[in-house]
């Protein structure tokens, strides 16, 4: 798929990205301080772990962030799949704006249009969602016994 679609990044190797244990344990093998955030509590206490991982760095922890900004949301696909090809490749129209417009005002005119031109996806089927549950298993069994905690969320 990633192959096939330029406009895709990376981050739709799901069953690639989502194998936790071997790049956990490079890391964990191969320096002697390593700081590992759960997304689950990253998501309920940003500000809390944004803290604790400023302390784990030696920075001042009690500096202010903005930690509202959300990246790769997801969740959303577009209505129409040409303007989806529009809008992440680079074209003619796109080097115009830029050169015209200030970045905080392409920034709203981006929010704007993907509010009208995205909608909600449809859920992950069921019988998808018990595959990927097994595929991961193993993984995420090998996981909880290096961090020493428990996934069983993952594991539904």
């Amino acid at each position: 798929r990633l192959m096939n679609n330029e406009t895709l990044t990376p981050m739709v190797m799901y069953k690639d990205m989502g194998l936790y244990y071997n790049m956990v344990k490079a890391y964990l093998d191969n320096f002697e301080n390593v700081h590992v955030i759960m997304y689950e509590n990253f998501k309920s206490d940003t500000a809390k772990v944004v803290e604790k991982t400023l302390e784990f760095l030696g920075v001042d922890s009690k500096v202010s962030l903005d930690t509202g900004s959300k990246h790769n949301v997801g969740g959303k696909s577009w209505k129409i799949p040409f303007l989806k090809h529009f809008f992440m490749k680079d074209n003619l129209v796109k080097k115009l704006f830029r050169m015209v417009f200030s970045f905080s005002l392409r920034k709203k005119a981006r929010i704007f249009l993907e509010s009208i031109l995205k909608q909600k996806s449809k859920p992950i089927n069921k019988k998808t969602r018990e595959n990927l549950v097994m595929f991961f298993k193993q993984d995420v069994r090998k996981l909880e016994q290096l961090l020493q905690i428990n996934l069983k969320h993952w594991k539904e």
